[in-house]
């Protein structure tokens, strides 16, 4: 069975160091290039209505929140070698916390949908991407892995998160959700308008540090992060040159049966 092959990376936050073997960044190409030519590979789907309704420019800031990026020239642990990348502050300072810009200060809007899959509160530096597409398989797939900087220090307290939400035929709008990773506490029934399907392996618990992290950060009873998954914390990248980035996650995959030559939707967004 083929797949479409997406390769993704996100990054969260702020962090000023000095990277030895970073990756590069290439924040010239238009969201059309960046869809068409860098995330869908081969021929196994159409793309057409591709959009970024929100992002560092759209805010007026001056710099791109959105990029390409290329890791072959990174350590020999960065896991892969090209993709596109989402950001909460502008991507030219992801290689080494310096940006060429303000980064992501001042702030610009969150996502609602992004603040509902959280559990609630507000978000900020929203950068979304969204697409329609025709795929001619019956599956799609996405690679991808979640930089942030809220780990080690934060990750009890900040859900930074992100989704990738697929809609069309067969995909309910509303779907149950364990936010907070909590056994004991009932599933949150959202209505995203669409499927979130980055979600850890097998569950219904979205991708974020709070669920993903070292159980070092000994969270209290009810704290969010309580209930994290540690095997999918990289504690082999911190601070490993490649990003600014204090941490990431190992290498995630994603996947959603759908229809051959139905449209399809899906939105891909990151925020603090």
């Amino acid at each position: 069975m083929k797949r479409i092959l997406l390769l993704l990376m996100f990054g969260l936050g702020l962090f000023f160091s000095q990277a030895q073997t970073p990756i590069t960044i290439d924040d010239t190409q238009t969201v059309q290039q960046l869809i068409e030519d860098v995330l869908v590979l081969g021929n196994c789907a159409e793309v057409n209505n591709v959009a970024s309704p929100m992002n560092s420019n759209l805010a007026g800031l001056g710099f791109e929140s959105f990029g390409a990026f290329d890791g072959t020239l990174a350590s020999p642990d960065f896991p892969f070698d090209s993709g596109i990348v989402l950001a909460s502050n502008g991507v030219n300072q992801i290689p080494t916390g310096i940006p060429a810009q303000n980064g992501g200060n001042p702030p610009w809007i969150g996502d609602p949908d992004l603040e509902t899959l959280a559990g609630g509160g507000t978000s900020s530096n929203a950068t979304i991407i969204e697409f329609d597409f025709i795929p001619f398989v019956d599956e799609i797939s996405f690679n991808y892995f979640l930089a942030s900087d809220e780990w080690p220090t934060f990750v009890c307290g900040f859900a930074d998160t992100f989704a990738f939400i697929l809609s069309g035929p067969g995909i309910s709008n509303s779907n149950d959700y364990n936010h907070d990773a909590n056994p004991n506490t009932p599933d949150l029934t959202l209505d995203l308008g669409g499927l979130n399907i980055a979600t850890l392996p097998g569950t219904n618990i979205p991708v974020n540090p709070t669920n993903i992290h070292d159980l070092t950060a000994n969270c209290g009873a009810d704290a969010l992060g309580e209930f994290a998954v540690p095997q999918l914390y990289d504690g082999a990248a911190f601070n490993d040159g490649t990003t600014s980035y204090n941490g990431r996650t190992v290498p995630l995959f994603a996947s959603a049966q759908v229809i051959p030559g139905e449209v399809y939707t899906i939105k891909l967004a990151i925020s603090d």
